[in-house]
């Protein structure tokens, strides 16, 4: 008999449109994966501190990150410095964090300005 561990799916990013078609076709599949969905409004993952509270929190398995940071296309041109750095401190924060709490899986969408 074999005994399935249950999977916690952190996903980064909820409202973004990579996050909402996952969280659309998880919903179509009969997963026994809980998936946990953050975004700006729950955390502030340039901030390690906050970033570990998400981990300690959902205690994930497994994390898809798909957070970036995303203002619209002048913003992006006129601030492509600041998006990078605070893109790579996310992904940096987003890697310590796994590492910390023994993340058994993580894919990110790796991304800068």
């Amino acid at each position: 008999m074999e005994i399935k561990e249950a999977r916690t799916v952190l996903v980064t990013g909820k409202d973004g449109m990579l996050a909402t078609a996952l969280a659309e076709y998880v919903k179509s599949l009969s997963l026994e994966s809980e998936f946990k969905y953050v975004g700006y409004e729950d955390a502030d993952l340039t901030d390690y501190s906050q970033t570990k509270n998400v981990f300690a929190k959902f205690q994930p398995s497994h994390v898809i990150h798909l957070l970036s940071l995303n203002k619209g296309l002048y913003y992006r041109l006129d601030n492509q410095v600041k998006i990078m750095i605070k893109t790579q401190s996310i992904n940096q924060n987003i890697s310590k964090a796994c590492a910390k709490f023994g993340v058994h899986f993580t894919l990110h969408r790796l991304r800068n300005a």
